[in-house]
């Protein structure tokens, strides 16, 4: 029976990006199958001669992916002289079940900085800072030893919960776990091992490791509408870093509670014929907001500023260029705003002030609108986080005008 196996781009199918799955062709007795090697690679980065990635395919890990590639072909000749020595007949399931119990081997922290740099390639720095985060914890628990897949079993995870618990809340141990969850599943679709192994709960494995059994609800936080005019009252000197922080925490309350990382990119370009036009960073759902009086008054403070060009707010500018430059100054100025927020609270006499950040205007905005009588058809407590989904599917059956009307009882 001949079988041979050669390394190449998947010559059936062109990934979204313009890549190509780098695969094994087998072919047995002239019928033919690929399988995933793992690596996602535009033409221009590929040596099908040498069957070697170039530099240009990324040049802190190329030589790192050229090993790994040259390992698994040999790795397949192997698997074919194994059948040819022991004259037994190859088949696809044969030698698939052979090829994935070696790729089982692969390190589960080099498969985490194989996605991690895939998607810092991508610009998806909060992605890859979340993956990041998980392998550190997860190396901890470790003592820096690598594991295999295999060695991931629900006793395993159990283990590490315990050891999370010490230094984690419910939701910070169900983040690491989803996110390992999340790369186990995609080792099983790439080829690195075998869906026989996978230690999570799922509709084929009902005994396996529950991750929704940390998860708990976030404690609510909304303000009054008195405590609210407490703050809208407050007046800080003028072009303080505290009157930015004010007027940030309403611009958020007046548009929907517009969330801080859409504040901090709002560009003047968004703003057009008096409505505000964006696109949510984290859901990628399109807005259209009416501007209030409230909102236009902000905004002509900060148009007086900058011309009316660029950024809404001082928080980003053109020096930003990289995601990972804008998520790291978005992350500093937050924490800044948030602490200021709980001084602005307790110069109001807010009582509980200490629970004062960016998102209590998110959630206030939701939760007064409610207590003012508007429908839940169109509001729910906590929209946009616990049905943020089902709110918006309510919202989507409803023109602007209707929404126009619902956020201007705010300022009855």
């Amino acid at each position: 029976m001949n079988a041979s196996v050669k390394v190449m781009l998947n010559p059936l199918r062109v990934n979204k990006d313009g890549t190509r799955t780098l695969v094994l062709r087998l072919t047995i007795n002239r019928k033919r199958t690929y399988i995933s090697l793992g690596y996602q690679v535009h033409k221009k980065d590929w040596n099908q001669g040498d069957r070697k990635l170039y530099k240009s395919y990324n040049t802190i890990t190329y030589k790192k992916a050229n090993e790994d590639i040259k390992d698994k072909y040999l790795n397949a000749l192997g698997i074919i002289n194994d059948f040819n020595k022991k004259n037994k007949p190859i088949t696809f399931q044969g030698f698939n079940n052979k090829f994935k119990s070696i790729t089982t081997k692969k390190g589960v922290f080099d498969f985490y900085d194989y996605v991690i740099n895939e998607l810092t390639e991508k610009n998806k720095v909060g992605n890859a800072a979340v993956y990041e985060q998980s392998k550190q914890a997860l190396k901890k628990f470790t003592g820096e030893k690598d594991v295999k897949f295999t060695d991931i079993d629900i006793a395993f995870l159990n283990r590490w919960e315990t050891f999370l618990w010490k230094s984690c809340s419910g939701n910070g141990i169900s983040n690491y776990m989803r996110t390992l969850r999340a790369l186990y599943n995609r080792a099983i679709d790439e080829g690195y091992c075998d869906r026989e192994y996978y230690p999570f709960k799922n509709t084929f494995n009902r005994s396996g490791y529950n991750i929704k059994k940390l998860e708990t609800k976030t404690q609510k936080r909304a303000m009054t509408e008195d405590e609210m005019n407490k703050i809208i009252s407050y007046q800080p000197p003028e072009h303080s870093s505290l009157f930015d922080t004010k007027n940030i925490f309403l611009f958020s309350y007046y548009t929907m509670g517009m969330n801080y990382i859409d504040i901090a990119n709002l560009k003047w370009s968004d703003i057009h014929e008096g409505r505000i036009n964006y696109q949510r960073i984290k859901t990628k759902r399109f807005y259209s907001i009416k501007i209030l009086p409230p909102v236009m008054e902000i905004l002509d403070y900060y148009h007086d500023f900058s011309g009316g060009k660029g950024y809404v707010f001082p928080i980003l500018s053109d020096i930003h260029k990289t995601e990972q430059q804008k998520k790291t100054r978005v992350k500093i100025a937050l924490k800044k705003t948030n602490t200021e927020l709980k001084e602005i609270g307790e110069v109001v006499g807010i009582e509980n002030f200490k629970s004062l950040s960016t998102y209590v205007a998110r959630h206030s905005w939701g939760t007064i609108l409610k207590r003012k009588g508007v429908s839940t058809s169109l509001i729910s407590e906590g929209y946009g986080h616990d049905s943020e989904e089902t709110t918006q599917i309510y919202l989507d059956e409803f023109e602007n005008k209707t929404i126009d009307e619902m956020n201007t009882k705010l300022l009855s």
